[in-house]
């Protein structure tokens, strides 16, 4: 069984916008490659250098799928704030495909958000569907970052290699490695960040 969804729903383009095949009768599993999500225009066109360190993001996840609660660098009002909030705040959607579980990502996302709420309601139905991953399979650093207003845009890499939802009888769907450039707008409120929106900026190219 192929695994598919649309673009719009990043955290699901990232589980599955390579291609997932289940296992056959024979209990072989098999995968074929699928077209990358296009470009979706923004308002302000990414740079072609990247101005943020890049590193592997995990410690910000446990081998339980992820933390409830934003690591402290990620919980000041600053720059780096909102750019390791960043980090920690998409690692989480791969936390959710090994807990089925969204809440913590729900929780950091704005009601009004809309591709953050039908992200965090298909990882929990495709957990029921396809079942689960071991451990959290996504890397994400981040790129660079603007202030707008009194919010801050930060542009994630994610990336993450090739893995596979068990279901309870032992069937898999596996997911092809790839990689996407995220650019998500936070604001601070209260006491910590939460995502307004974010849009994939670009696909299978260095920025």
């Amino acid at each position: 069984m192929r695994r598919t969804t649309t673009a719009a729903v990043v955290a699901v383009v990232l589980a599955a916008s390579g291609c997932a095949s289940g296992e056959g009768e024979g209990g072989e599993s098999s995968s074929t490659s699928t077209a990358p999500p296009s470009v979706v225009p923004t308002e302000e066109s990414p740079s072609t250098s990247s101005s943020g360190s890049e590193s592997s993001g995990q410690s910000s996840t446990s081998s339980a799928g992820g933390n409830t609660e934003p690591p402290p660098e990620a919980q000041k009002n600053t720059k780096a704030g909102a750019e390791a909030f960043a980090k920690w705040y998409y690692l989480q959607a791969g936390a959710a495909l090994v807990t089925g579980d969204a809440s913590t990502f729900r929780k950091y996302s704005s009601t009004s958000c809309r591709v953050c709420q039908r992200t965090a309601d298909e990882t929990e139905t495709g957990a029921k569907r396809d079942g689960l991953v071991q451990s959290n399979p996504y890397r994400a650093s981040v790129l660079d970052s603007t202030k707008e207003g009194n919010s801050r845009r930060v542009r994630v890499k994610v990336n993450y290699d090739d893995y596979s939802f068990v279901r309870e009888d032992g069937s898999k769907t596996t997911v092809e490695g790839n990689q996407y450039w995220i650019t998500s707008t936070t604001t601070f409120n209260g006491d910590h960040w939460q995502v307004q929106d974010w849009v994939v900026v670009m696909t299978d190219e260095t920025p």
